[in-house]
């Protein structure tokens, strides 16, 4: 090999490993009101507590690319509301802003952190910055008891198709204790 050849190798060889060494920044983990889920990186978290006619919850919410989002409602004991209930109240939150076309249905079964769930999806269009947005929203209700927790995953439909995969692993990685 020529002298010219081995240092255009080593000229190269250092950036194409560097290429290959970067990989994306992993996944932090939350520990809050008795939940664990990792957060893909990327994600922004908030938590704020709640105390109402002598329940106790937190509501954890995980900002992710988009318009993408994860509520988690965590109460400190088993609550008596349904999921439907649960997501049900958003639909009403949804009639007083600029909500229309609302359709609500049973979702495919799920796993949160190994625990199988029923889902409710719900698909509705909404009215931001006078552009109408056709947003995507799931439920799904997690109790180990003592505690229950709903959780509400939401993006517009074309933001949904970007974040699929992280609002899966999410719930992978959630655990209620």
């Amino acid at each position: 090999m020529s002298l010219r050849g081995l240092l255009v190798i080593l000229l190269v060889l250092p950036v194409a490993l560097a290429g290959c060494a970067s990989a994306p920044p992993a996944a932090r983990t939350l520990r809050e009101a008795h939940l664990t889920l990792d957060i893909p990186s990327g994600w922004r978290s908030s938590v704020e507590r709640h105390h109402h006619r002598g329940v106790y919850y937190s509501l954890i919410t995980l900002d992710g690319p988009g318009t993408s989002l994860m509520i988690y409602a965590v109460y400190d004991r088993v609550v008596s509301a349904s999921l439907r209930e649960f997501a049900d109240r958003s639909e009403e939150f949804g009639e007083s802003a600029t909500i229309t076309g609302f359709v609500s249905k049973r979702g495919e079964p799920l796993s949160v952190g190994g625990v199988p769930c029923e889902s409710i999806e719900q698909e509705f269009d909404d009215v931001v910055l006078g552009a109408r947005v056709h947003n995507r929203a799931r439920f799904v209700q997690l109790t180990r008891a003592p505690r229950t927790a709903f959780i509400q995953q939401q993006a517009s439909v074309d933001d949904w198709k970007i974040v699929e995969a992280d609002f899966a692993s999410i719930l992978a990685h959630t655990r209620l204790e």
